[in-house]
Formats: C-alpha cells, structure tokens, sequence
C-alpha cells in the first residue's frame, strides 16, 4: 500500500510556506508578497554576511525586498517532487510529468484551489505549451550546469525530460 507521501504533492497549500527573518539590526517586520523559492536563501545569506555568491549557485537575493526595495520581477516559481515538475505564474500553474501524455494545467483566477484542470482544453493549449517551454528552458540551465553538461547542449537535456522515468519502488 503506498501512502500519500509517495506521490508527488504540488499544490499551492503544500507550496505556500510563510517564511520568517530576523536581521540583527530588528528592522521593522513586512510582509513580502513577491513569490520566492527556497534556493534564494543561500544569496541572500551570503549578501546579508558580506560575502561573494559564486556564479553556479542558484538564486536571487531577498536583500530588496527585505529593505522595501523594488526586487527583480520573477515570471514564474520552480518546485519539483522526483520527476514531476511545477512552474507557477502569477495566474497559472504547470505540473508537468515527463514523458507522460497528461499533465495539470489551473487557472488560479478562476480557480485558485486547483480543482479543474485545464491540461487537455483546447482553450488553454497555447499557454500550456509556452508554460512546457519555458520549463524546459529553466530545466536546461539549472540542471545542465549541475550535471557537468554545458548550458550549449540543450538537445540532450531536451531529449532527457522527454524520456519516461523509472519507477525503481515496485
């Protein structure tokens, strides 16, 4: 029997973490509504002490937004849980499974507890492939670096999230 923590939970109520930070010099609490991921942690640490980021970390500094400054502007939000991969927009979500002909598409708009999915509906075919793109390109340049692959050969890495995955639990 397999539980519920075995399959991939990408969910905005799973997603939507409150995230709390504490500067030594107290400045004032605010509460930040851009949309951040967990590895903007790291440069924001390493600006807050001072130190250099090195080119291959991923991230972006929370500096701005912790200072009342205009942060860059982020398209979308990257999570994934093994295989299945989510790319968030202000307005819609992806949760793409590699190599499998389905996949979930919402409208957060119009449907913002993510109970319709829209992944089939000819209407939305056109977002649903840019969304695809475009995670495909975040995949190619996050991935390709941390394997040791160049960023010029994203054949390969098109060709890799386009291959069914094994499932080594059976």
């Amino acid at each position: 029997t397999k539980s519920i923590d075995e399959y991939p939970m990408l969910y905005d109520v799973g997603l939507k973490v409150p995230m709390i930070i504490r500067t030594p010099d107290s400045m004032k609490g605010k509460t930040v509504e851009d949309p951040v991921e967990l590895i903007d942690l790291c440069p924001t640490l390493l600006g807050s002490a001072g130190l250099e980021m090195a080119p291959e970390v991923q991230g972006r500094s929370l500096q701005a937004a912790l200072t009342g400054e205009k942060s860059p502007h982020r398209d979308y939000i990257f999570a994934e849980s093994g295989a299945v991969k989510m790319l968030r927009g202000s307005r819609y979500k992806l949760v793409y499974y590699p190599a499998q002909p389905y996949g979930e598409l919402y409208d957060l708009a119009t449907d913002p507890d993510e109970c319709y999915n829209l992944y089939d509906d000819p209407e939305h075919q056109k977002t649903r492939d840019r969304m695809i793109r475009d995670l495909l390109d975040r995949l190619i340049h996050t991935e390709a670096p941390r394997h040791g692959a160049s960023n010029r050969e994203p054949a390969y890495w098109r060709y890799l999230y386009s291959r069914p995955f094994e499932d080594n639990n059976e």
